[in-house]
């Protein structure tokens, strides 16, 4: 009976080792996946910012246009400095969830060492009636442990079936959106180079 009850326990471990470690791969491409897209649009509102303080050139009011070019930077590096820190805070509770769910692993596998051990002992000192008792009494306890090494809870999951549609939809429509107005931003600067060039004078006729 106890090497049924030891090999029960060790597949409850092994099951919440590898639960913690599937959900630690999970939260670390969610996070990693989340940095990506926040680098994506850094670049891509860089971009767009660099375009907007170019074209202040071809304005009136140059000094003006140009002050609120950089405004719109400083408040989209804030923006997006904020969300790293929000990940940078993710991070860190998965590391210490991680650390907890190590933490308990070590824990279960010393006390079944601690359980082997004194099984050896008892099985040599004891008569068959105390042996019985005492493997009885064990086979509680692993029980026991058993419930209270669980496999930790993810503190997010990456996006499955429909969810992970959506996103892929969402991604493309925002991706499709960034090239339209890259479109209208061109057009718009073909329009005012060829509004410029058509404004300038003729030569002066000779008398």
């Amino acid at each position: 009976m106890s090497k049924v009850y030891a090999f029960v326990v060790a597949c409850l471990m092994l099951a919440s080792t590898a639960w913690g470690q599937f959900s630690s791969a999970q939260q670390t491409d969610d996070v990693a996946e989340q940095r990506e897209r926040i680098e994506a649009a850094r670049q891509q509102k860089t971009m767009e910012l660099d375009a907007k303080a170019a074209a202040c050139w071809s304005k009136f009011a140059v000094t003006d246009c140009q002050n609120q070019v950089k405004t719109q930077r400083r408040a989209m590096l804030a923006d997006f400095r904020r969300q790293e820190i929000r990940l940078n805070d993710q991070e860190r509770q998965q590391r210490a969830a991680q650390q907890v769910q190590r933490n308990r692993e070590r824990a279960a596998e010393w006390a079944e060492r601690q359980t082997g051990n004194r099984s050896l002992t008892e099985a040599n000192a004891d008569s068959p009636d105390q042996r019985q008792e005492r493997l009885n009494e064990k086979a509680m306890n692993h029980q026991q442990r058993a419930k209270a090494v669980a496999p930790v809870v993810p503190v997010s999951k990456a996006p499955s079936g429909p969810d992970a549609q959506a996103v892929v939809r969402n991604r493309d429509a925002y991706a499709e959106k960034l090239r339209a107005a890259e479109q209208r931003r061109q057009e718009r600067e073909r329009r005012l180079l060829e509004k410029a060039n058509s404004s300038v004078p003729l030569p002066a006729t000779p008398p």
